[in-house]
């Protein structure tokens, strides 16, 4: 028997074939979007954990690397026996210093960062310690700013160059830890001798002044300075005030002053 064959045959192989195709392309193509959209919804997922994270990430590592994350020294002194215009007047000097980096090896000068005290730069007459007299003075008053600076420059650790005591004792500053200062005469001078950078900081309101120096306190000095000091009654009408920091065991003379006995 002799078969024979036609191209219809041939037509509906054919057929057959694209709508087989045609059907495995659709399926494919869903199971395609089905797995899209799954990617989509974990990567949304995972995003929004990173956007939450990645500002706590960048804060963690910005406090970790700041160099002026940490408080070195700190002092805070009462103002509340202090009239307004000599706070006012403090103040202002705080606002001068307060943001000042010294690097290793920088002096600093209160008579170069906070400059002259004069009206035109706001500054107004107010009762200072001058000699056995309290005249009224432009810019009196921060001479307890100035005494701030001193003591937590020492308790710090940082090297003290120059500094001028007050002839006399006063109310509210302790003989021994006193820097009175004066344009063009009297200056606090201190050099930061640490391996690290530091920063002075000032914060004031109505009742009290604090003065922090900020650093990396690891690097700085593994043990805390301490202030001490030794009065001796040189007659009724004079002490003599001996300054020591003490380190550990170690303990090194600061200063030595003769005051006056204020009545």
């Amino acid at each position: 028997m002799n078969i024979r064959t036609t191209g219809n045959a041939d037509i509906v192989c054919q057929a057959a074939g694209r709508k087989t195709m045609g059907i495995d392309a659709r399926g494919s193509g869903a199971m395609n979007n089905r797995a899209t959209t799954r990617i989509k919804a974990a990567l949304q997922k995972n995003l929004y954990w990173l956007l939450w994270l990645l500002p706590l990430a960048l804060a963690t590592v910005c406090w970790a690397t700041y160099p002026f994350s940490e408080e070195i020294g700190k002092k805070t002194l009462c103002l509340s026996g202090l009239s307004a215009i000599q706070k006012s007047n403090i103040q202002l000097a705080s606002r001068a210093v307060n943001g000042v980096v010294l690097r290793p090896g920088d002096e600093f000068s209160f008579n170069g960062i906070v400059g002259p005290r004069t009206t035109a730069r706001g500054y107004r007459p107010a009762p200072s310690y001058l000699g056995p007299e309290n005249p009224a003075t432009v810019g009196g008053g921060i001479c307890l700013f100035s005494s701030a600076l001193y003591q937590v420059a020492l308790e710090s650790g940082l090297k003290v160059k120059e500094r001028f005591a007050h002839l006399r004792t006063i109310k509210t500053i302790p003989p021994g830890l006193d820097a009175t200062v004066w344009y063009g005469q009297s200056d606090l001078k201190f050099k930061n001798t640490l391996d690290v950078p530091v920063q002075l900081a000032a914060a004031w309101s109505s009742q009290s002044l604090t003065v922090t120096v900020l650093g990396r306190q690891a690097r700085a000095h593994s043990e805390p300075v301490e202030l001490k000091r030794l009065i001796t009654r040189a007659n009724s009408q004079e002490m003599v005030v001996e300054l020591f920091t003490r380190k550990g065991r170690a303990q090194t003379l600061v200063s030595r002053d003769l005051y006056a006995i204020s009545r």
